[in-house]
């Protein structure tokens, strides 16, 4: 029996886990990565100690009962998209790596999307430019860290240095390249025009191999396999970014289907023939070795809130299992307290923020307030996502953190006003990288086949008709008081990020 191992570069755990063909979980591990916040707006994460942690959670898989690392027929990595991870002439860091909630390109972003000439490279890369674009974060580092330029031989993406520790191979692949604005999704070839046009031209030659996300780049080498305990020579394949992963691990594969993410983004997404627009979103990019497009709206709004609130403010005083219980004893017209999830808002962008709060209120309705207000900022994103592909989906497949949780995904039920569905597996992202690994060595003829064979749904949650009317109300204070607030942002939170 072939068995294929899925690897996770989350953005607050590294996750592996291993799959049967049939897309059963094996056996899984989990490593924790620490990040870092050095400055309101940045976060940024050590590549090496990403690789430590990764090897710590492959090796967990291995050390289960019963498998067998002959068995397994290949190996496929995901990570968060957009950010930089950049490294010198000998593979070390250039500096620490940059994770895709990292704001501070947020006014050279808002500078640039301001412009003409901004309007100009959205109308030619076909999507939005956003704090997250790579591109940005070179830009930066030519004007605020010209060390880091002077230095850096390679540019990669998050998963791209997981599976060069485990082949010495430096590649990257087509999804994850054009997600993160540096490949164009009409050409498939590094996007010259826009490196040029940013004045950065210089970092084309640093660029890594584009490969498609089915292809084999290379195999386990000796140091890796001391290190992970895979065995020496194992096929390694390109993969893909998470947000893809997670769609072919819950199925979407027609135009127009819907997948949601709610983990650190609020990534909301559609499949499409071709790409979309105008009017351009957000995101979009190539999907399964180019032959189809994901269409993408989002930003990091998502179940991250929850994690934050649960460590800083409750210390962990709670278990998941006690929060789900205090949000639903809160019937949804019993609370009007809000919450904005801007966590990872950068000085001059939105902020999170209670608005509302009463002596009445206590940790039951502030935890509901935040339930809801990630949801209602994936609506938003969803109506984005309709308006610019004309498509209104019929169901949503939810994944992240917010599908662990029956509470959050029948509240995404009842406020989308859509059938949720979550698909089987605690380790998703793992999941879509094993669908692209097992494509790789040919047990299936191609991506509709391996999903058809490895994605099972789990559960469906209906909208409930008696809540839509206070839902829509609940939503409509929510868009209120984010327009009320917005002209506040910038003059909160001290000076910009530099």
């Amino acid at each position: 029996m072939s068995l294929f191992l899925g690897i996770d570069a989350g953005g607050t755990v590294i996750k592996a886990a291993l799959f049967d063909g049939q897309g059963r979980e094996i056996a899984a591990g989990v490593a924790p990565m620490t990040n870092s916040h050095p400055q309101p707006g940045r976060s940024e994460r050590d590549p090496i100690a990403m690789w430590e942690a990764s090897a710590a959670a492959i090796r967990q898989v291995l050390a289960a009962p019963g498998v067998d690392t002959g068995a397994i027929a290949a190996v496929a990595c995901t990570g968060h998209g957009n950010g930089v991870y950049v490294f010198d002439g000998q593979m070390q860091p250039a500096c620490p790596g940059i994770i895709s909630s990292d704001m501070r390109t947020h006014d050279l972003c808002q500078a640039l999307m301001a412009s003409e000439q901004g309007q100009a490279l959205v109308a030619h890369s076909r999507q939005q430019l956003r704090p997250a674009s790579t591109p940005l974060y070179l830009l930066w580092f030519d004007r605020h860290a010209p060390e880091v330029t002077r230095t850096a031989r390679h540019v990669l993406l998050c998963k791209d240095y997981v599976r060069y520790r485990l082949t010495g191979s430096i590649d990257s692949d087509l999804n994850d390249l054009s997600g993160s604005h540096l490949v164009h999704v009409g050409t498939r070839d590094y996007d010259a025009p826009m490196f040029e046009a940013l004045g950065i031209g210089h970092w084309l030659e640093r660029m890594p191999r584009i490969r498609r996300n089915s292809e084999i780049v290379g195999t386990v080498t000796r140091e890796a396999a001391v290190a992970t305990g895979l065995r020496p020579g194992t096929p390694v394949v390109a993969g893909t970014m998470d947000l893809d992963a997670v769609a072919l691990a819950s199925g979407v594969n027609r135009p127009g289907e819907l997948a949601i993410c709610a983990g650190t983004w609020s990534i909301n997404l559609m499949v499409q023939d071709e790409p979309a627009g105008p009017p351009f979103p957000l995101m979009q990019c190539l999907d399964q070795d180019g032959s189809r497009c994901l269409v993408v709206e989002g930003s990091p709004t998502s179940a991250t809130n929850l994690a934050w609130f649960k460590s800083g403010v409750l210390d962990d005083s709670l278990d998941f299992a006690q929060i789900n219980a205090l949000v639903e004893e809160v019937p949804p017209e019993a609370s009007r307290l809000l919450y904005l999830p801007y966590i990872h808002g950068a000085p001059g962008a939105p902020r999170g923020a209670f608005v509302g709060l009463g002596a009445e209120n206590g940790r039951a309705e502030m935890l509901r307030a935040l339930f809801e207000g990630v949801v209602f900022k994936h609506q938003a994103h969803v109506a984005d996502l309709v308006r610019v592909t004309g498509r209104t989906p019929e169901v949503a497949r939810l994944s992240g953190g917010a599908a662990k949780s029956a509470v959050w995904a029948q509240m995404f039920a009842d406020v989308l006003e859509l059938p949720v569905e979550v698909a089987a597996g605690s380790e998703l992202g793992a999941l879509g990288s094993a669908i692209c690994a097992a494509v790789a060595v040919g047990a299936y003829p191609d991506f509709a086949a391996a999903i058809a064979g490895m994605v099972r749904l789990e559960r469906r949650f209906e909208p409930r008709a008696q809540l839509v009317e206070v839902y829509r109300q609940k939503a409509a204070d929510w868009h209120k008081v984010e327009d009320c607030l917005a002209p506040a942002w910038a003059k909160l939170g001290g000076p910009p990020a530099r």
